[in-house]
């Protein structure tokens, strides 16, 4: 585990994970290692085009100390434009082309209604929760949380 005290730049390994701020109120990535291939990324602030490079440096780092399995938390995301939604795409590959997936968790309703109207909903494992566990993944259109219809439905 390292924590990015810089951005592009990794120091060594710590007991609390990667701890990475891009530039204040931009991005932070918190990594969060679940040995022996997992890892969550937290990301807080707004993944767009000034930001997105910053999560590729870290996901790419995480997964070449070899965390093949990704759960990044959406729960604490501020705005997510379209160069966001191409890092996402970019990390789920790199997972991908490791022998790993990426998991999206705590994804909120703007943002849900976003993958949706990309048809991204459809590429990217959505999960409910923000843990490592099972996914909790939910069909379009139904409470992630229940599995129940959503509310209006």
């Amino acid at each position: 585990m390292s924590d990015i005290r810089n951005p592009g730049q990794v120091s060594g390994p710590s007991e609390d994970g990667y701890h990475s701020p891009m530039a204040p109120d931009t991005l932070t990535v918190e990594v969060v290692r679940r040995p022996p291939r997992s890892a969550r990324l937290s990301l807080s602030g707004d993944l767009d085009y000034d930001s997105a490079d910053h999560l590729l440096r870290v996901a790419g780092q995480v997964v070449r100390d070899g965390c093949r399995d990704l759960v990044v938390d959406l729960s604490t995301l501020g705005i997510c434009d379209s160069s966001g939604l191409g890092a996402l795409i970019e990390v789920s590959h790199l997972c991908r082309t490791a022998d790993g997936r990426m998991r999206l968790a705590g994804a909120g309703p703007h943002l849900r209604q976003l993958l949706a109207r990309t048809g991204l909903d459809e590429v990217f494992e959505i999960q409910a929760r923000t843990g490592l566990g099972p996914s909790t993944s939910a069909p379009t259109g139904l409470d992630a949380s229940s599995g129940s219809p959503a509310s209006g439905a």
